[in-house]
């Protein structure tokens, strides 16, 4: 189809001109003008059809439930929670149907619908359109631009899951957003509805990240891909609910590839009605051969509980991450007892990924 524009194209003109006089060049220019305007209609790209399907086999040693697995006359009261029993079995993680397309005009879209056990729900449904050179907007239902751990996709993971901290602000919302890149720096301004929803207090934020080494570090964890060039990229973020009496946030992250080698972390800080603690963690990988990459992850989740997760894994890149099977294994220790029942417990994961 290019083809035959860049064809029809030429030949208008050779033929305009031709037949051009003094008085006939503006007409040829309007002809080529329309033709241009054609091209370009014919070059908007049409929807893209993609998606992924995350599923697993999961082990679990003692899960805490309120059903009395133990069989031994009790129930459970408010609060209280039994030693269950354990838990082997194939789960749906996640599986997603994505639609992207350009519309022409500086605008694009984008559609996703994930499907669990739960139902189907939309996660994504926004337009991005260009502002100036360097810097957009965004309309609609999006993931908060906050953590980078949050931010990643699904199937760009170390492992099955984000970090804890990740995943809680990794949330989706109703709202606007502008957005830009002006050499190492990359910057956020945001609005999102908020805890409220659609009546008059807002959640506000911004996030601002800089590449200090190289082209800093991909949007994706590890470092399949790297490159033997070491990246580093250093981030914040800070965000308020004005919907809550205490509800400030605040991030610093960093992450660095070199080589085979990958390390990130991350700090955040939950004000009272949203946590009131600061958790952090840490993730390092290494890959020891073009395909198989091992990774460690130590959290401290700064609870009631003491909470602290401690990970370990493994990846093996058929395809990159959009095919990949990752082996894992979670150990939560907390302090926490309820009836003499330790909240202690291993979780080991076989997981297959794949991206369309």
């Amino acid at each position: 189809m290019k083809k035959f524009a860049y064809g029809a194209l030429a030949l208008a003109a050779v033929g305009a001109a031709g037949q051009a006089t003094d008085t006939g060049w503006s007409g040829l220019d309007q002809e080529i003008n329309s033709l241009s305007a054609s091209l370009a209609t014919q070059n908007a790209t049409g929807p893209k059809v993609g998606g992924f399907i995350i599923t697993s086999l999961d082990y679990e040693s003692n899960p805490p439930t309120a059903v009395d697995n133990n069989n031994d006359g009790d129930t459970a009261d408010a609060g209280e929670v039994f030693e269950g029993d354990d838990v082997l079995g194939w789960n749906l993680r996640n599986a997603r149907l994505e639609v992207k397309g350009d519309l022409g005009h500086d605008y694009s879209y984008k559609l996703s619908i994930e499907t669990g056990t739960a139902g189907s729900v939309v996660k994504d449904a926004y337009v991005d359109w260009k502002i100036t050179d360097g810097i957009k907007g965004r309309w609609g239902r999006y993931k908060v631009p906050f953590a980078r751990s949050g931010l990643i996709s699904d199937t760009k993971l170390l492992f099955l899951q984000r970090t804890q901290i990740g995943d809680k602000l990794g949330f989706r919302d109703l709202g606007a957003s502008v957005s830009g890149q002006f050499e190492m720096v990359n910057f956020w301004v945001n609005a999102q509805n908020g805890t409220d929803g659609i009546v008059k207090d807002m959640f506000y934020n911004a996030r601002v990240t800089f590449d200090v080494m190289g082209d800093g570090v991909a949007m994706l964890e590890g470092a399949y891909g790297a490159g033997d060039a070491m990246g580093l990229t250093i981030g914040g973020s800070v965000g308020d609910d004005s919907g809550l009496d205490n509800g400030v946030r605040w991030l610093l992250e960093a992450a660095l590839t070199s080589g085979p080698f990958s390390v990130s972390a991350e700090i955040a800080d939950f004000d009272k009605d949203i946590g009131d603690n600061t958790p952090w963690d840490a993730t390092a990988s290494f890959m020891f051969t073009d395909q198989y990459e091992v990774a460690a992850r130590y959290e401290d989740l700064d609870d009631a509980d003491n909470s602290v997760s401690y990970s370990l894994g493994v990846n093996r890149y058929v395809a990159g991450h959009d095919i990949k099977w990752t082996l894992q294994y979670v150990r939560l220790d907390t302090d926490r007892e309820e009836q003499g029942i330790a909240f202690d417990r291993d979780q080991v994961a076989l997981g297959l990924t794949v991206a369309f």
